[in-house]
């Protein structure tokens, strides 16, 4: 069995499967693996910055091919960056430690470095790196670190 990706009408053959599928247990295996593999690609997108990815498959007439379709979607970026909770210390002593700013791709693997980063400082207990509207939803999305000094 074949099969290939679509990316934004783009066709690229990613592996040969050897599956039959002569039987109603093994659609059904295939069918939860597809749908499995959707949700893994959209899940990757996310993390990515993409805000509304589109992930769908399609069976072959034959039995023997396999197309996953992605429309990754927008990008989100980073927009503004503020902070909650800062008492002792500065705005700009706070914003040495991010591994985020303002313009870039809006990636989880940059937030939770942000995160980490301002843990391991040892100057704050608690650390959140949070979307201002609680949803990674619009092109340009603004940020708040809530700190607990």
């Amino acid at each position: 069995m074949k099969l290939c990706v679509f990316l934004d009408d783009d066709y690229c053959p990613v592996v040969t499967l050897p599956l039959q599928l002569k039987d109603v247990d093994a659609t059904e295996r295939l069918a939860a693996r597809l749908r499995d593999a959707e949700e893994e690609i959209a899940r990757i997108l996310k993390d990515e910055g993409y805000i509304f990815p589109s992930v769908s498959s399609d069976v072959g007439i034959d039995d023997q091919s396999v197309a996953i379709y992605v429309e990754p979607g927008p990008l989100a970026s980073v927009g503004s960056i503020s902070f909650e909770g800062l008492s002792r210390l500065s705005q700009e002593t706070a914003q040495g430690f991010l591994k985020i700013h303002p313009g870039q791709p809006y990636r989880l693997e940059d937030i939770n470095a942000t995160k980490r980063a301002l843990l391991r400082s040892g100057l704050f207990s608690r650390v959140e790196v949070v979307a201002a509207d609680g949803e990674v939803d619009s092109p340009n999305e603004a940020i708040i670190i809530r700190l607990v000094e």
